[in-house]
């Protein structure tokens, strides 16, 4: 899958691009921003390291594809975002109470 961004389109893969998408969303709600690093080939089909700044105001699109090479390898970048996704989704944890608070509650 390629990914249009700026004025450019790059390969990154398709299961990169889902999961720029998905940072973008979550970067998007929470306001944040963040820069990540992809492998991904360019418009003359040059293997390339690029670091991309995804945001609130990231303007990005995927497009499906068929292409003569390869994907690049993004399994790490693709982890990181599995782990975001799956720490936003975890079970909250119940607090436990400070013992400033327990103090207080035995006053």
């Amino acid at each position: 899958m390629r990914i249009g961004y700026g004025e450019g389109t790059l390969l990154v893969g398709d299961s990169a691009a889902r999961a720029l998408m998905t940072l973008a969303a979550i970067e998007a709600e929470d306001s944040t921003a963040r820069s990540v690093h992809l492998a991904a080939i360019d418009s003359g089909g040059v293997l390339r390291e690029v670091d991309l700044l995804i945001g609130p105001a990231t303007m990005m699109t995927t497009i499906s594809e068929t292409s003569e090479f390869d994907e690049p390898d993004n399994s790490a970048f693709e982890e990181i975002v599995a782990s975001i996704v799956a720490a936003r989704h975890a079970p909250v944890q119940p607090e436990t109470q400070s013992p400033v608070d327990t103090a207080i509650d035995e006053i």
